[in-house]
């Protein structure tokens, strides 16, 4: 019975104030980690778009057309 009381009493310590802003900064920070990941993703396709192209072979190609 003591604990039930207990429990109670640090739920109602707890205002809807401090509550609300215990879930918003959750959230934040779930938005920020997201933002971060897809950020560092795209820094990835870009690094494997420049490196897997060879812009020395579209030069030869168009060199070879011009002849």
């Amino acid at each position: 019975m003591s604990i039930r009381t207990t429990y109670l009493a640090t739920c109602d310590e707890m205002s809807l104030t401090e509550v609300c802003w215990n879930i918003s900064s959750v959230f934040i920070v779930i938005v920020l980690v997201v933002m971060a990941v897809l950020a560092m993703l795209t820094l990835f396709a870009i690094v494997a778009a420049i490196s897997t192209s060879n812009p020395q072979d579209k030069e030869e190609h168009h060199g070879n057309e011009r002849e």
